[in-house]
């Protein structure tokens, strides 16, 4: 009886065994921890063969402590294949800076009842290992000087303690045109560098100064030119003014001699007596102003009879010379009408001068 129940007990411990047996899967590859102004990513790549059902954990170790489930990033992968992005955000978890960390991630899967075994990160030093991205630089030209404006960047995690890492900065400068360079230190905020060459061009970098970290990235060339020498507004508003006073008075002066009140206008003679003195020229008793025609006759009535009346010859000789002009300066038949209307215009003045006398 006792054979028998010997064998039984055997039999029961092998099912046993088979029942809980675990079935080792490839562990994870490539585990590392990217960080970038303390924001800090874990990533890491399945093994070869590992099943597309399965996921992952990840859990990390302080100093001395023991190992600790990293929340947010136990049972990674369950609703992506392999190919998607296998990563863990470790920002808030990664609360003291100087501390180091090591990370390690494992596979498992529930269907297989399989684990994988651990595959640990290097040690992690936040203050140390993390990159220092170029910061935020603002650039203006003021005269024969720069002015500058610098901030730390802005970020997820410890930003107070971004704020004390980029305190202190180096600034390097290039000027453009013959590429000459000098550096100096300055604070983040508000700052001024002077006793530059006006009107030219200058290249400004700048980049954290600390002993905690080595990995520094500057930031990208900020280029502009110092502004020209201020101008004298006083000599600008004078020479505005002058021109404006002398563009008034200029129009002033158009406007008098247009109206005639600086230069006065003469009338003009009647078109008859304007032709015979632009034909003989003006007798004496004419070289005065004539403002009425018939005042000039009554005054001057008896040397006006004297001029129509007792001089035929004189008229004819006008009337002939007036004839040949108008030939020599115009065509025949032209000349003939206006001569036609020049003859009935001076007999008119005759009838008219000796109606009057």
């Amino acid at each position: 009886m006792l054979p028998c129940f010997s064998w039984t007990l055997v039999m029961w411990t092998v099912q046993m065994l088979s029942t809980h047996t675990v079935v080792s899967l490839p562990p994870p590859v490539n585990v590392s921890i990217q960080s970038f102004n303390l924001e800090h990513k874990l990533t890491w790549l399945p093994g070869n063969t590992t099943p597309t059902s399965t996921r992952f954990r990840v859990q990390s170790h302080r100093g001395s402590g023991l190992w600790l489930d990293v929340p947010g990033c136990v049972s990674l992968g369950e609703s992506c294949d392999l190919s998607c992005d296998l990563s863990c955000d470790l920002t808030l978890f990664l609360e003291d800076a100087y501390d180091p960390y090591v990370m390690r991630v494992q596979a498992f899967s529930p269907a297989l009842n399989a684990t994988s075994p651990w595959t640990p990160s290097q040690t992690f030093h936040p203050i140390a290992d993390t990159v220092l991205g170029p910061p935020v630089l603002q650039v203006s030209g003021c005269g024969a000087c720069l002015q500058l404006h610098i901030s730390p960047p802005t970020t997820r995690g410890q930003q107070q303690m971004i704020n004390f890492l980029y305190h202190t900065l180096r600034v390097n400068l290039t000027r453009t045109r013959d590429r000459a360079q000098f550096s100096l230190s300055v604070q983040s905020g508000e700052s001024m560098i002077g006793y530059l060459e006006p009107e030219a061009e200058y290249c400004v970098t700048v980049v954290v100064v600390t002993t905690s970290n080595l990995n520094i990235v500057p930031s990208h060339p900020h280029c502009v030119y110092t502004s020209p020498k201020s101008v004298n507004t006083v000599l600008v508003m004078v020479c505005v003014l002058t021109a404006l006073s002398l563009m008034v008075a200029l129009f002033f002066c158009a406007a008098l001699l247009y109206s005639g009140l600086l230069l006065p206008h003469r009338k003009p003679l009647p078109k008859t007596l304007s032709s015979v003195s632009s034909l003989t020229g003006s007798p004496p008793w004419m070289s005065a102003q004539v403002h009425d025609p018939v005042h000039l006759i009554t005054n001057h009535s008896e040397h006006t009879h004297t001029l129509i009346t007792d001089q035929p010859e004189h008229t004819h000789t006008l009337i002939t010379d007036h004839l040949a002009t108008e030939e020599a300066t115009h065509t025949p038949e032209a000349a003939r009408s206006h001569t036609h209307r020049d003859m009935q215009g001076i007999c008119e003045t005759q009838e008219e001068y000796g109606h009057l006398i």
